[in-house]
């Protein structure tokens, strides 16, 4: 498979590339989306948008907050109805059915107007700042990933995530740390020549978009390390089904992607096509 290289995606050195300094006032980013899955977040939806809205989106002029809402069923719609009308670069989109993070992600994807999409989950596990750390990288690859350090996770979530990280090399010769991390930057250009490669009910969208864009060059993706603090109030909606159901889904996906890229090259060279427009 001549379009795969190990180092593909190995951050800089052993712990990756950390810029701590954050710009004040405004920014000279072109434009920036922040994309949002949410679903049954009402503890700590506001304090997430909040937190975000004032480190990012205040500080780009040419920004907007889309939060897509999986059909909530507690008392999160009625909180971001009311965000709306106080922030005026905050969009919500409502799914009509619960359909799960993937194509909540997707939607996300799909929604995001600007030359750069920023993806985030809702429950205010990231400091908003570290957003600065992948913004001075955001020309340098075209997807700077971080990956989560001193991760606070179950025992079941750790495994999941280190025998995700020993598929993806097995088959693709990929390395990442955490492919799976939503703490994301991407470059529209780049998205635009992947999305079309998947499927709109893929269940993993964040990780096969880390395999599909390691495939360019080698500084396709960089990963950097990001804190990672569990909030007491997190509510996880994935049961120990759900997950496991998430789980088959998701190596179904990796699999078929696998299989697509080895044996149909026509597919292969249709992806470096768009990928180099």
């Amino acid at each position: 498979m001549g379009f795969i290289n190990s180092g593909a995606c190995k951050p800089e050195g052993n712990s990756g590339v950390i810029f701590s300094s954050k710009p004040h006032g405004k920014t000279e980013v072109r434009s920036l989306s922040v994309i949002m899955p949410c679903y049954n977040e009402e503890c700590l939806v506001k304090e997430t948008i909040c937190s975000y809205y004032k480190e990012v989106i205040e500080k780009i002029d040419d920004s907007e907050f889309i939060v897509i809402d999986d059909c909530s069923t507690d008392g999160t719609p009625d909180i971001l109805m009311r965000m709306r009308s106080e922030y005026p670069k905050l969009k919500i989109i409502r799914q009509p059915v619960n359909k799960g993070h993937g194509q909540a992600l997707m939607l996300g994807y799909q929604s995001a107007t600007k030359d750069f999409i920023f993806n985030i989950d809702s429950d205010n596990c990231f400091k908003a700042a570290e957003f600065w750390k992948l913004y001075n990288l955001r020309y340098k690859a075209g997807l700077i990933s971080g990956y989560r350090i001193k991760r606070q996770d179950c025992l079941i979530r750790k495994v999941i995530a280190k025998s995700l990280r020993y598929l993806n090399y097995a088959l693709f010769g990929v390395d990442f740390k955490d492919a799976n991390c939503p703490f994301k930057l991407i470059r529209r250009v780049d998205l635009e020549g992947v999305l079309g490669l998947l499927s709109p009910v893929v269940a993993i969208p964040s990780v096969m978009l880390n395999i599909l864009l390691a495939y360019k060059n080698n500084a396709s993706v960089i990963e950097i390390p990001v804190e990672y603090h569990l909030s007491p109030l997190r509510k996880s909606s994935l049961t120990n089904l759900r997950l496991a159901k998430l789980c088959l889904l998701g190596s179904r996906d990796i699999l078929t992607l696998w299989f697509d890229l080895k044996f149909r090259p026509s597919r292969i060279t249709s992806f470096k096509m768009r990928l180099e427009i």
